[in-house]
Protein backbone atom coordinates (compact mmCIF):
# COMPACT_ATOMS: atom_id res chain seq x y z
CA UNK A 1 0.00 0.00 0.00
CA UNK A 2 1.35 3.30 -0.83
CA UNK A 3 1.68 5.96 1.35
CA UNK A 4 -1.14 8.53 1.05
CA UNK A 5 -1.01 12.84 1.18
CA UNK A 6 -3.41 13.84 2.53
CA UNK A 7 -4.47 17.51 3.15
CA UNK A 8 -6.91 20.09 4.71
CA UNK A 9 -9.68 21.03 2.34
CA UNK A 10 -10.60 24.64 2.22
CA UNK A 11 -14.72 24.58 2.21
CA UNK A 12 -16.96 27.23 1.23
CA UNK A 13 -20.81 28.07 0.85
CA UNK A 14 -21.93 29.92 -2.03
CA UNK A 15 -25.16 31.63 -2.35
CA UNK A 16 -25.70 33.98 -5.39
CA UNK A 17 -21.91 34.30 -5.63
CA UNK A 18 -21.26 35.14 -2.38
CA UNK A 19 -19.33 32.53 -0.40
CA UNK A 20 -17.95 32.19 3.10
CA UNK A 21 -16.09 29.51 4.70
CA UNK A 22 -17.08 26.27 6.29
CA UNK A 23 -15.05 23.88 9.05
CA UNK A 24 -14.34 20.71 8.18
CA UNK A 25 -16.99 19.76 10.69
CA UNK A 26 -19.78 21.39 8.93
CA UNK A 27 -18.47 19.64 5.61
CA UNK A 28 -18.35 16.51 7.91
CA UNK A 29 -21.98 16.58 8.04
CA UNK A 30 -23.02 17.47 4.98
CA UNK A 31 -21.08 14.67 3.17
CA UNK A 32 -22.62 11.83 5.68
CA UNK A 33 -26.32 13.52 4.64
CA UNK A 34 -26.02 13.04 1.19
CA UNK A 35 -24.38 9.44 1.41
CA UNK A 36 -27.30 8.73 3.56
CA UNK A 37 -29.76 10.25 1.18
CA UNK A 38 -28.22 8.31 -1.76
CA UNK A 39 -28.38 5.13 0.02
CA UNK A 40 -31.75 5.21 1.33
CA UNK A 41 -32.92 6.32 -2.19
CA UNK A 42 -31.12 3.44 -4.36
CA UNK A 43 -33.30 1.05 -1.62
CA UNK A 44 -36.58 2.48 -2.71
CA UNK A 45 -38.20 2.12 -6.28
CA UNK A 46 -37.01 4.78 -8.63
CA UNK A 47 -36.44 7.27 -5.32
CA UNK A 48 -40.28 7.52 -4.63
CA UNK A 49 -40.08 9.51 -1.57
CA UNK A 50 -37.25 11.56 -2.43
CA UNK A 51 -37.27 12.79 -6.15
CA UNK A 52 -34.26 12.94 -8.60
CA UNK A 53 -32.83 16.77 -8.20
CA UNK A 54 -33.48 17.08 -4.53
CA UNK A 55 -29.67 16.78 -4.06
CA UNK A 56 -27.43 16.83 -6.87
CA UNK A 57 -24.49 14.56 -7.01
CA UNK A 58 -21.21 15.43 -6.31
CA UNK A 59 -18.81 15.81 -9.50
CA UNK A 60 -15.90 13.45 -10.31
CA UNK A 61 -13.57 16.01 -9.90
CA UNK A 62 -14.88 17.39 -6.42
CA UNK A 63 -14.55 13.79 -5.40
CA UNK A 64 -11.17 13.55 -6.57
CA UNK A 65 -10.46 16.63 -4.01
CA UNK A 66 -12.16 15.10 -1.52
CA UNK A 67 -10.60 11.52 -1.32
CA UNK A 68 -7.39 13.25 -0.38
CA UNK A 69 -8.85 14.42 3.03
CA UNK A 70 -7.20 14.41 6.00
CA UNK A 71 -10.40 13.49 7.69
CA UNK A 72 -11.46 10.26 7.97
CA UNK A 73 -15.23 10.57 7.65
CA UNK A 74 -15.16 13.12 4.54
CA UNK A 75 -13.39 9.51 3.11
CA UNK A 76 -15.48 7.26 4.60
CA UNK A 77 -18.15 9.44 3.52
CA UNK A 78 -17.55 8.84 -0.01
CA UNK A 79 -16.18 5.28 0.05
CA UNK A 80 -20.04 4.59 0.93
CA UNK A 81 -21.85 6.87 -1.40
CA UNK A 82 -23.49 4.67 -4.18
CA UNK A 83 -22.84 6.82 -6.75
CA UNK A 84 -18.93 6.75 -6.22
CA UNK A 85 -16.98 6.63 -9.19
CA UNK A 86 -13.95 3.73 -10.77
CA UNK A 87 -11.63 6.85 -10.14
CA UNK A 88 -12.41 7.53 -6.12
CA UNK A 89 -12.08 3.93 -5.88
CA UNK A 90 -8.65 3.27 -7.15
CA UNK A 91 -7.87 5.84 -4.63
CA UNK A 92 -9.69 5.17 -1.61
CA UNK A 93 -8.30 1.68 -2.12
CA UNK A 94 -4.65 2.60 -1.10
CA UNK A 95 -6.15 4.39 2.13
CA UNK A 96 -4.26 3.55 5.52
CA UNK A 97 -7.70 3.39 7.91
CA UNK A 98 -8.94 0.00 7.69
CA UNK A 99 -12.82 2.14 8.41
CA UNK A 100 -12.46 3.13 4.89
CA UNK A 101 -11.98 -0.13 4.07
CA UNK A 102 -14.34 -1.48 5.23
CA UNK A 103 -17.21 1.64 4.37
CA UNK A 104 -15.41 0.67 0.71
CA UNK A 105 -16.15 -2.77 0.54
CA UNK A 106 -19.55 -2.73 1.78
CA UNK A 107 -20.73 -0.51 -1.08
CA UNK A 108 -21.69 -3.00 -3.81
CA UNK A 109 -21.52 -0.05 -6.12
CA UNK A 110 -18.10 0.42 -5.26
CA UNK A 111 -17.14 -3.01 -5.28
CA UNK A 112 -18.66 -3.71 -8.91
CA UNK A 113 -16.15 -0.80 -9.93
CA UNK A 114 -13.25 -2.93 -8.31
CA UNK A 115 -10.94 -5.78 -10.98
CA UNK A 116 -10.70 -8.94 -9.48
CA UNK A 117 -7.12 -8.56 -9.24
CA UNK A 118 -7.62 -5.20 -7.49
CA UNK A 119 -9.82 -7.75 -4.95
CA UNK A 120 -7.41 -10.04 -4.93
CA UNK A 121 -4.73 -7.92 -3.67
CA UNK A 122 -6.70 -5.82 -0.86
CA UNK A 123 -7.80 -9.71 0.56
CA UNK A 124 -4.04 -10.97 0.87
CA UNK A 125 -2.83 -7.51 2.51
CA UNK A 126 -5.49 -7.46 5.15
CA UNK A 127 -6.14 -9.49 8.44
CA UNK A 128 -9.53 -7.49 8.83
CA UNK A 129 -12.38 -9.91 9.19
CA UNK A 130 -15.11 -7.88 8.31
CA UNK A 131 -13.37 -6.60 4.83
CA UNK A 132 -12.75 -10.35 4.10
CA UNK A 133 -16.50 -11.35 5.11
CA UNK A 134 -17.31 -8.32 2.87
CA UNK A 135 -15.07 -9.19 0.13
CA UNK A 136 -16.30 -13.09 0.19
CA UNK A 137 -19.47 -12.11 -0.05
CA UNK A 138 -19.30 -11.05 -3.67
CA UNK A 139 -18.97 -14.38 -4.88
CA UNK A 140 -22.89 -15.07 -4.34
CA UNK A 141 -23.89 -11.61 -4.80
CA UNK A 142 -22.45 -10.19 -8.13
CA UNK A 143 -22.53 -12.35 -11.28
CA UNK A 144 -19.88 -10.25 -13.56
CA UNK A 145 -17.66 -9.67 -10.71
CA UNK A 146 -17.85 -13.08 -9.47
CA UNK A 147 -16.92 -15.25 -12.54
CA UNK A 148 -13.78 -12.41 -12.79
CA UNK A 149 -13.06 -13.62 -9.44
CA UNK A 150 -13.42 -17.01 -10.09
CA UNK A 151 -10.23 -17.72 -12.03
CA UNK A 152 -8.39 -15.89 -9.51
CA UNK A 153 -7.83 -19.83 -7.44
CA UNK A 154 -5.36 -18.17 -5.10
CA UNK A 155 -8.10 -16.32 -3.64
CA UNK A 156 -10.76 -18.95 -3.53
CA UNK A 157 -8.04 -20.70 -1.75
CA UNK A 158 -6.80 -18.13 0.70
CA UNK A 159 -10.70 -17.44 1.77
CA UNK A 160 -11.43 -20.94 2.09
CA UNK A 161 -8.55 -20.93 4.74
CA UNK A 162 -9.26 -18.24 6.41
CA UNK A 163 -10.23 -19.03 10.08
CA UNK A 164 -13.32 -16.63 10.05
CA UNK A 165 -16.70 -18.75 10.09
CA UNK A 166 -18.33 -16.19 8.14
CA UNK A 167 -15.98 -15.72 5.18
CA UNK A 168 -15.83 -19.79 4.78
CA UNK A 169 -19.68 -19.59 4.76
CA UNK A 170 -19.37 -17.14 1.93
CA UNK A 171 -16.74 -19.54 0.05
CA UNK A 172 -18.58 -22.80 1.05
CA UNK A 173 -21.98 -21.43 -0.47
CA UNK A 174 -19.92 -20.61 -3.90
CA UNK A 175 -18.53 -23.93 -4.20
CA UNK A 176 -21.48 -26.03 -3.52
CA UNK A 177 -23.61 -23.42 -6.32
CA UNK A 178 -20.21 -24.65 -8.49
CA UNK A 179 -21.24 -28.19 -7.80
CA UNK A 180 -24.46 -28.22 -8.73
CA UNK A 181 -24.18 -26.36 -12.00
CA UNK A 182 -21.75 -28.73 -12.68
CA UNK A 183 -23.51 -31.08 -12.01
CA UNK A 184 -26.97 -30.55 -13.51
CA UNK A 185 -25.94 -31.45 -17.12
CA UNK A 186 -25.78 -35.05 -15.95
CA UNK A 187 -29.15 -35.95 -16.55
CA UNK A 188 -28.87 -34.37 -19.94
CA UNK A 189 -26.18 -37.03 -20.97
CA UNK A 190 -25.91 -41.06 -21.43
CA UNK A 191 -23.89 -42.87 -19.47
CA UNK A 192 -21.08 -42.98 -22.07
CA UNK A 193 -20.67 -39.41 -21.79
CA UNK A 194 -21.03 -39.48 -18.11
CA UNK A 195 -18.10 -42.05 -18.05
CA UNK A 196 -16.11 -39.84 -20.06
CA UNK A 197 -16.71 -36.62 -18.44
CA UNK A 198 -15.53 -38.64 -14.96
CA UNK A 199 -12.57 -39.63 -16.60
CA UNK A 200 -11.71 -36.05 -18.14
CA UNK A 201 -12.50 -34.69 -14.68
CA UNK A 202 -10.03 -37.55 -13.07
CA UNK A 203 -7.39 -37.11 -15.52
CA UNK A 204 -7.42 -33.19 -14.67
CA UNK A 205 -7.22 -33.91 -10.72
CA UNK A 206 -4.17 -35.94 -11.78
CA UNK A 207 -2.60 -33.61 -13.92
CA UNK A 208 -3.03 -30.85 -11.02
CA UNK A 209 -1.55 -33.19 -8.53
CA UNK A 210 1.55 -33.88 -10.32
CA UNK A 211 2.13 -29.81 -10.98
CA UNK A 212 1.78 -28.94 -7.12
Amino acid sequence: MSQQNYVRLNVALVVNGISCSISEEVFTTFLEQITTYKQYRHRIRRGRLFPEGILDDLSPTMLAEIVQSRQVDHRKAVAGNPDITKEAVAVLLQDEQVEVIRELTENNHALKLMRGREICDLARNTTDAIILRNLASVFNVNGDLAKDLSEHTSLIELLSKNPDIEVRKHIAEYLSIQRIEAEQHDEYLDAEMVSMVNKSTESKRNDRKGES
